[in-house]
């Protein structure tokens, strides 16, 4: 594993007979195992070292070090997941009045991501972590209720959302127009 990633993924060796079977069918399938488990182990621990690549770049982001970035990683690495849909909820624990945009190529992309965020973010897990934030340090306390912030009951779209303290999700496409909307973030728009 690549330093400082111990412990974050745990792989399983192949679990192999016991006995002898004397078969050179036995041996091949063994040896195909290690091969498999091989591949899958070098892929695992390249992925891993790519998302904490992307975090921390999104940590730059957050702390306001860098406002570009552009995320370069094969298809199926959890980019989109991390990206534009954990990031921005983490973003709305410390600021939920941000207003976020999160384009895709494609439509059904960014419908997808903003539908996770917006599953994420009305999660029992993620509101009490709002509940809490709203107690302790007096984040996102809705002026109007003097509540923890929440989706805005009216909001039953699937991709464009408010939540009760002025936090915007909207979401769009290269193919669809969103210019003049006024956003701090945006994700995604490569695919």
């Amino acid at each position: 594993k690549p330093e400082g990633t111990s412990g974050h993924w745990q792989t399983q060796y192949p679990q192999f007979e016991t006995g002898e079977t004397g078969s050179h069918a036995a041996a091949d399938e063994e040896a195909d195992e290690v091969e498999e488990y091989e591949a899958r182990l070098a892929t695992e621990n390249s992925l891993e070292s790519r998302l904490m690549e992307v975090n921390a770049a999104l940590e730059r982001i957050t702390a306001g070090l860098t406002r570009e970035l552009v995320i370069a990683v094969p298809p199926g690495s959890a980019k989109s997941l991390v990206a534009s849909v954990l990031w921005p909820a983490a973003m709305w624990l410390r600021d939920p009045g941000l207003r976020i945009l999160g384009i895709a190529h494609i439509p059904q992309i960014s419908t997808r991501d903003a539908l996770k965020m917006k599953d994420v973010v009305l999660s029992a897990l993620y509101r009490e972590l709002v509940q809490r934030l709203a107690d302790e340090e007096g984040i996102g306390i809705d002026p109007e209720t003097g509540k923890a912030w929440e989706i805005r009951s009216d909001q039953k779209e699937k991709t464009n959302y408010l939540n009760t303290v002025r936090g915007q999700r909207v979401t769009g496409s290269i193919t669809g127009g969103v210019t003049g909307m006024r956003f701090k973030l945006d994700s995604d728009y490569l695919d």
